[in-house]
């Protein structure tokens, strides 16, 4: 098994304005004799899962979604985190309708012509290992992947990852109704 999930702790990176990590002792096993933490966290931060309630009103959440729907077939392809990933690279890889699609080195995002294309590959979602799918600024690919039933990961760690065909397992908290979750994400080979 091949952990892709970002750690959450101090360090982590958040997008501007989404709450902040706290971790707060409620009890100590010196003073209470247990421990009991609170954790405060955005449904965005570290790796984590979009639903389409994220951008839709009387979208999907959390809760239309079973575990047998969020593993499959991955296809891994690593790019240059300096280009836009757009439809002609994907075109060079085989994609199957159910498949999930990993992008490495994303940073720039993807176009709206490769959501296009990947949508009519009939994929069921999308990961990448940048903090945002998004080229644009309107949100237009989190809109029209969302839209079209094509689930997002985001802030994947892809680090020591090849490129090549996976199996993924995506397992989100277990909170309903969620526009989004934080997630633990492995791959097989």
């Amino acid at each position: 098994m091949i952990d892709i999930t970002r750690n959450i702790n101090s360090q982590i990176k958040i997008y501007d304005g989404d709450p902040e990590l706290e971790i707060k002792e409620v009890f100590s096993v010196e003073k209470d004799g247990y421990s009991v933490n609170k954790i405060t966290l955005g449904s965005h931060m570290g790796t984590h899962i979009d639903f389409p309630r994220h951008f839709y009103k009387n979208g999907k959440t959390s809760s239309d979604y079973n575990l047998e729907y969020l593993q499959g077939r991955a296809v891994l392809i690593e790019g240059n985190s300096k280009v836009i990933f757009g439809k002609e690279i994907f075109e060079n890889y085989d994609i199957n309708k159910g498949d999930i699609v990993i992008i490495k080195n994303a940073d720039k995002g993807i176009t709206i012509e490769a959501a296009e294309y990947l949508i009519g590959k009939g994929i069921k979602f999308i990961c990448t290992d940048a903090m945002d799918i998004e080229e644009y600024e309107d949100f237009r690919v989190h809109k029209k992947l969302l839209g079209n039933d094509v689930l997002i990961i985001e802030n994947a760690f892809l680090e020591n990852i090849e490129e090549g065909e996976y199996n993924i397992f995506i397992f989100p908290l277990k909170i309903d109704k969620m526009e989004a979750l934080p997630v633990r994400a492995v791959l097989t080979k």
